[in-house]
């Protein structure tokens, strides 16, 4: 498996929205959404019947570097999902990790734009061994830059 494979991440993704459509009451699946006759969108979760958007950042601990970039991707994604579509959505953010979720729950501009545009903040804890899937994964992902 090479360095940086995604495929860790991938399982523990299937793995929280299956849990979060329990928890929710929803049926989310991935999709891939046309937006325009030129544009479409990769959604984590989508659910047409009750118009349920979720995006999933399966990553635990503290967020480094550029990583909070991903999640204001991911937000403004599911902003432009709702105004392409003309249509009220629920939208959800999931996080592996309580530390991980800090950065768009505390008081930063994540976290004022999450509240704002009614996204909600979802924390699904994984289970011991899907924890460590993951933590491996990012081990094995870590990148460093060599000239420091």
């Amino acid at each position: 498996m090479k360095a940086s494979s995604s495929l860790g991440q991938q399982n523990i993704e299937k793995y929280i929205l299956e849990t979060l459509n329990k928890q929710e009451g929803l049926d989310l699946r991935p999709t891939k959404l046309k937006l325009d006759k030129n544009t479409e969108v990769w959604l984590d979760g989508y659910d047409e019947r009750n118009s349920a958007i979720c995006e999933i950042y399966a990553h635990i601990g503290k967020l480094k570097g550029s990583q909070p970039d991903k999640i204001a991707s991911d937000f403004l994604k599911m902003i432009l999902v709702q105004k392409c579509k003309k249509i009220s959505l629920k939208k959800i953010f999931c996080f592996a990790s309580e530390e991980a979720a800090k950065k768009v729950i505390g008081k930063s501009w994540l976290a004022l734009t999450a509240k704002e545009f009614n996204i909600d903040i979802v924390v699904i804890l994984l289970p011991k061994e899907k924890e460590k899937e993951i933590l491996q994964a990012q081990k094995r992902q870590k990148m460093i830059n060599k000239y420091q």
